[in-house]
């Protein structure tokens, strides 16, 4: 003979409160998400401040996408590609970099950075290596970019080109070429003497500091 079922017992007070505030907290969550989206569709760049301010590089560099979109200026391109340089997100420093090598106000653009670095740097040599030396910054993470995502032989059409210049830059020397000396390491000797020769008698923090890296560089 088939028992009869037992009545389902209430919730209790408890789970009635956890339950409603689960619900709660769901809802207030997603009118969260979808106020955030939708102020970052009308605020961007408060959007990309704010995730710079939480250290959220990635974030940041798909709000300025946005910005940048919206306003196609060189300093907004530069601003994107500095993000995604920090995030490490090697798809799209290969796509930003490429539109900023193509720019007409590449070197402009690159100058300001650098006044801007030095500045801040005052007279710390280390500091000014650094923040004063963009186009080696964002050549050398471009090229690790294509090394990273398996693109050896276009690194190498890359250094190639910007190595066969006629005249150096002894202000912004390129530190592209210790990035790869697997493939170049058959012309690491020739190249130190030649750029041994040119920048052994220049003084100034940036030249010093390519010399140091190019003798290290012949002693691997």
């Amino acid at each position: 003979m088939e028992q009869p079922k037992q009545p389902k017992r209430p919730p209790t007070i408890t789970q009635v409160i956890l339950k409603t505030s689960a619900i709660t907290l769901f809802i207030a969550f997603a009118a969260f998400s979808y106020g955030l989206a939708l102020f970052g569709l009308i605020a961007p760049r408060a959007m990309a401040s704010l995730c710079d301010s939480l250290g959220a590089a990635n974030g940041a560099g798909k709000y300025y996408e946005r910005v940048y979109e919206a306003k196609k200026t060189p300093e907004n391109l530069y601003i994107v590609l500095d993000r995604y340089i920090k995030a490490e997100n090697h798809k799209k420093v290969i796509i930003y970099a490429e539109k900023f090598f193509d720019h007409n106000e590449y070197d402009a653009t690159i100058k300001k950075v650098n006044e801007r670095g030095a500045e801040l740097a005052g007279g710390n040599e280390i500091n000014l290596v650094n923040w004063a030396n963009e186009d080696n910054r964002i050549k050398c993470r471009y090229t690790v970019a294509l090394l990273e995502t398996n693109q050896k032989s276009k690194a190498d059409d890359k250094l190639y080109e910007w190595y066969s210049v006629d005249e150096i830059d002894v202000y912004q020397p390129l530190h592209a070429y210790f990035l790869d000396l697997g493939s170049w390491s058959e012309r690491v000797d020739s190249a130190f003497a030649n750029y041994k020769a040119f920048f052994e008698h220049e003084t100034n923090v940036f030249a010093k500091d390519f010399l140091m890296l190019l003798m290290l560089a012949r002693l691997v």
